[in-house]
């Protein structure tokens, strides 16, 4: 088995400086919801329909393509994934699967774990 050890230069421990960095990536994917939420609001009052009802008449071509409507499309599909990451039970930790729209919860591993499994990935043919 492999054994890592990070040394700092600094007399901090690392400790506080990865929870504070996982936090930051919580704020940031909570700040990344609602200027999405925002954008999909815009688009609800301008066109005076719901996301929902907007979608539904979008897929079934009961609207004209435009570009605003690509946008749109796009802005629910990102607020989608965004809290799809949300509510994994772990989040922020997780992994990829084979794609990045296959994600899987996964517990916080420790960086052999993480080294151990790139290398299996590697030397796979």
């Amino acid at each position: 088995m492999s054994e890592l050890t990070l040394v700092s230069t600094h007399k901090r421990p690392l400790k506080p400086l990865v929870q504070a960095a996982l936090e930051n990536e919580l704020r940031l994917l909570e700040a990344g919801i609602r200027r999405t939420e925002k954008r999909l609001s815009l688009f609800e009052t301008k066109y005076r329909l719901s996301t929902a009802e907007f979608i539904r008449k979008y897929e079934n071509d009961e609207l004209a393509e435009n570009l605003e409507f690509a946008e749109w499309v796009g802005e629910q599909r990102m607020l989608a994934r965004l809290l799809e990451k949300k509510k994994l039970p772990t989040y922020p930790h997780h992994k990829h699967d084979s794609s990045e729209e296959n994600v899987l919860s996964s517990s916080a591993p420790d960086l052999v774990a993480v080294l151990d499994e790139i290398q299996g990935l590697m030397e796979l043919p």
